[in-house]
Order: structure tokens, then C-alpha cells, then sequence
């Protein structure tokens, strides 16, 4: 169920939007409109706003106090839209992302949609009737698209790379490293799970993005094989996690590269591993560092 505060923020917005004559037109998505796992109680309001001029609302943020108490928020640039990411009394998020007209116009013109409309989305003001005649969100998860075998190939490699590097860094004792660059590996371990589950489905199978709802896309084993992929920040914990996130990438690689029908460069994965262990089996774990 979504926070009841989220809808009297969404009104107080909306009726903001509606007495600012820039503001053509704004449309809401995100978790609150998806069909598929719809938002929960702990969901953000998202909004998206049409404008014919920036300038009102970029010259300062004063106009976020409108529609409750701000704690903080944080102002961003995403290429020549601005965009706002308000957080107000009670936890309540509400992110506003602000594009020009001719957006929306392009849209509407080449019926295309926003990839955050694509799971669901809510026209809430339309002033000149242009959002209406966008093309309606679809019923099915989005297509993925099928990696080329160079980008199979640079996950492969960055893997590995990486792990020999997280090694390295544990024999160090450079724990704050090993954890920035362990999720450097688990970022393409992510791509090659994603892979994984659409060569063992079909490429319309659903594995959402940056790891959403993840137990519900992959397979049991490897669900409970990710649960020893996260090391605690000491070196002994780290090792385990590493060899695990090793073992667990070996497996899923050779399992996808096979349903790709691309090779997979075992010498490499064989000789990272061996050094890897090498570097663990001669650690003294009761020294500090080296």
C-alpha cells in the first residue's frame, strides 16, 4: 500500500503546476504507476515536467517548500534537464525532472515513450492536449536487447580483472578499496545473471534493472549462492566473499556463454582463479598488513 502523505503531495503538486504558465505538462511514473510489482509503502512520487522556460525553476529552490516541510534535496543536471530530488517530513521523496516541451512534442511525433514510462505512467496535467497522444505503456516487460560478443567479452574480462586487483588490495589490507572495487566485479557479475536468466527464459524475460526484484528472476541456487558474495569489511570475510563471487561467476559465465553461443575464455578464468588462491593461501590472517 503507498504512503496516503505521497497523494497529498502529488495534489499539492499538481495544483502548484497548474498556476505556473511554463508548466505544460507533467506526467507521474515510476513505482506508483507500474502494473508489475506495484510500489509499496516505501515508494517514491516521481514526476516528470514539461516546460517552455527553465528559468523559474532553476534559479532556486525555494519553490520545493510549497508542498511541505524539506528536510534536504539535492539539485542535478541530467544533460540539459534539471532535475530535483526533494526529501520532506516523514521520509517523503519526491523527485521532479524537468524537460522542455520539445520533448514531449518528439514523443508524441515519433510515438515513442520514455524508458520510465514503459512499466506504467499518469498524465496529470496536459494543458495543450499533447501528453494524451503519447502511446499507451506496455502490458509486457520491455525487450533486452541480446549482447554483442564484445560486450560478453568486456564483462568477462573486467570480471576477472578486477578480481585479481580486490586480491591484491586484501593482502594490503586496503579494505576501503577492496570494497569500492568489489562492486566494480559485481556490477558485471549482475549483467552476466541478467544474461543469464534470458538465454535459460527468452529475451523478453523479465529481469527488471539494477538488480530489482532479483529473487524473483533468477534461479534458486544461484539466489542462495549470492547470499556468501558479500563480505564484511575485515580481511578474512573478504576473502570468503571474493572466492565465492569467483565461484559463482565461473559457473553462470560458462552457463551464458554457451546459451550466447560465444566462447569463454577459460585459460584466462583458470589462471586468475589459481593466482587468486595463491594470494589467499599465503595470507596470514593474524597480521595487520604487509
Amino acid at each position: 500500500m503507498i504512503n496516503p502523505n505521497l497523494k497529498r503531495l502529488e495534489n499539492q503538486i499538481i495544483d502548484w503546476a497548474i498556476t505556473c504558465s511554463s508548466i505544460r505538462a507533467a506526467i507521474v511514473c515510476g513505482s506508483t504507476e507500474r502494473r508489475i510489482n506495484p510500489g509499496d509503502e516505501w515508494a517514491d512520487l516521481d514526476f516528470e515536467i514539461y516546460v517552455t522556460d527553465f528559468s523559474d525553476f532553476i534559479k532556486g529552490a525555494e519553490w520545493l517548500n510549497r508542498f511541505g516541510t524539506l528536510w534536504t534535496h539535492l539539485q542535478l543536471q541530467e544533460g540539459d534537464s534539471p532535475v530535483f530530488l526533494a526529501l520532506y517530513n516523514g521520509s517523503e521523496k519526491v523527485d521532479f525532472h524537468f524537460f522542455n516541451i520539445t520533448k514531449l512534442q518528439n514523443l508524441v511525433d515519433n510515438q515513442e515513450l520514455h524508458d520510465s514510462y514503459i512499466r506504467g505512467y499518469r498524465i496529470v496535467i496536459d494543458k495543450d492536449n499533447l501528453a494524451v497522444k503519447l502511446p499507451p505503456s506496455l502490458s509486457t516487460p520491455p525487450p533486452f536487447a541480446k549482447p554483442s560478443a564484445d560486450e560478453f567479452a568486456f564483462h568477462i574480462n573486467a570480471f576477472w580483472y578486477g578480481a585479481l586487483y580486490i586480491a591484491k588490495q586484501i593482502r594490503r589490507r586496503n579494505l576501503w578499496v577492496v570494497k569500492f572495487r568489489d562492486w566494480t566485479t559485481k556490477q558485471s557479475l549482475l549483467k552476466i545473471l541478467e544474461w543469464h536468466a534470458q538465454t535459460t527464459h527468452q529475451w523478453n524475460y523479465d529481469t527488471w534493472h539494477d538488480g530489482h526484484f532479483m529473487s524473483q528472476w533468477i534461479d534458486s541456487s544461484t539466489w542462495k549462492a549470492l547470499q556468501f558474495t558479500f563480505g564484511e569489511f575485515e580481511c578474512d570475510s573478504s576473502w570468503r566473499a571474493l572466492l565465492a563471487t569467483m565461484d559463482l561467476f565461473h559457473q553462470v559465465a560458462i552457463e551464458t556463454a554457451q546459451g550466447l553461443g560465444y566462447s569463454y575464455s577459460l585459460e584466462l578464468d583458470n589462471k586468475i582463479t589459481e593466482y587468486v588462491k595463491s594470494l589467499y593461501q599465503a595470507d596470514d590472517l593474524s597480521k595487520p598488513h604487509h
